[in-house]
């Protein structure tokens, strides 16, 4: 995970829009405020947001920047890097104003480089272009092309690509937690591939919860639990709300699904297994979760799947803390899956 380690002066100062002086009693904020930063910025200072990283470059450039993994770039570095980038761009490929540029990348050290670079070389948009996103977290890529508030919902077309081979992705991991005096045994790295599935997205969501549960040294099956039930943890925010608006049906749908996510919701097996009479009313109670704000499951051909696997982990583990939930799911408990999942949840997860 990247995270900005450096302060964007002035970026991180407050504006006040209300015009107001009384609201300077309210933001007790303010008293933290380190030495030299003012309550207030002069919104006509800059004139671009180009502007503002020229001047933090300049001010900070020896100070940390980003940080990821062990790795870090300094404010001087990114300076240097975004411009050979923004370079490439017009020098090379010959990009320029009218020209448009999509970047989709997970959180590495070269997206900030990537996107100051864009900035730097100022090239707009337009609206006739041939773009290519790529990514591993699936839910956020369907989630641009099929929520109606985005801007390219339904432009275009989604290709598979197949899985990182576990050979190559085990070798990225284990070199990544090398560099934070971390040794990631064979095992450990079973276990997260078994855990977080093929997804590349989801192998490192559990890798990075790994890193943040962990200290330097040898990583077993404990530093992996803490990682497991602290991503679960997180997914249960959502999870929470989302069964507490559906109603009964729908909440078995949800429950079937996990269960059965390889079996079509159209077969009688699946229909009845879940509890309804019909294919329709089945139907009917999985549609609010294909799409909008609450949208957990897609469609894959005739099978209905969740989008994210720790999702339908959390689900089935609900299952397995309350069988009342869903008694039709009580022989999933007895499952090799379901086996799969106990010996990483903390206590207060089982």
């Amino acid at each position: 995970m990247t995270v900005l380690t450096g302060i964007l002066h002035p970026l991180a100062m407050v504006i006040d829009l209300t015009g107001n002086p009384s609201m300077s009693n309210e933001r007790p904020w303010l008293d933290n405020y380190p030495a030299g930063v003012p309550a207030e910025i002069d919104v006509n200072e800059y004139t671009s947001v180009p502007a503002v990283l020229e001047e933090a470059f300049g001010r900070f450039s020896d100070r940390p920047a980003f940080a990821s993994f062990g790795h870090k770039l300094s404010y001087g570095q990114i300076d240097l890097l975004s411009r050979q980038f923004a370079g490439y761009l017009t020098g090379v490929l010959k990009l320029g104003k009218g020209d448009r540029i999509a970047i989709m990348m997970p959180n590495l050290l070269q997206y900030p480089v990537a996107v100051l670079g864009v900035l730097r070389a100022e090239i707009q948009r337009h609206s006739h272009v041939a773009y290519l996103f790529a990514g591993s977290a699936r839910g956020s890529m369907l989630e641009l092309f099929t929520a109606e508030r985005s801007h390219f919902y339904q432009s275009a077309t989604i290709l598979d690509v197949g899985p990182i081979p576990p050979a190559d992705m085990a070798k990225f991991l284990k070199g990544q937690f090398a560099r934070g005096k971390r040794e990631l045994s064979t095992d450990t790295s079973q276990a997260i591939f078994a855990l977080a599935g093929e997804s590349p997205n989801d192998q490192q969501q559990l890798a990075y919860h790994l890193w943040t549960q962990s200290t330097p040294g040898r990583l077993g099956q404990e530093e992996l639990k803490r990682a497991f039930s602290a991503l679960l943890a997180e997914v249960s925010r959502r999870g929470e709300l989302i069964l507490e608006s559906a109603t009964p049906a729908q909440r078995r749908v949800l429950f079937a699904t996990a269960i059965r996510e390889d079996e079509e919701t159209s077969t009688d097996s699946f229909i009845r297994f879940a509890g309804f009479k019909n294919n329709s009313s089945v139907g009917a109670a999985l549609r609010p979760f294909l799409k909008g704000n609450n949208a957990i499951l897609e469609k894959r051909g005739s099978r209905v799947r969740y989008r994210e696997r720790f999702m339908r982990l959390w689900v089935l583990l609900q299952v397995v803390n309350i069988p009342s939930l869903f008694p039709a799911g009580r022989p999933f408990i007895a499952s090799s899956e379901q086996g799969l999942l106990l010996p990483y949840l903390s206590n207060d997860l089982k």
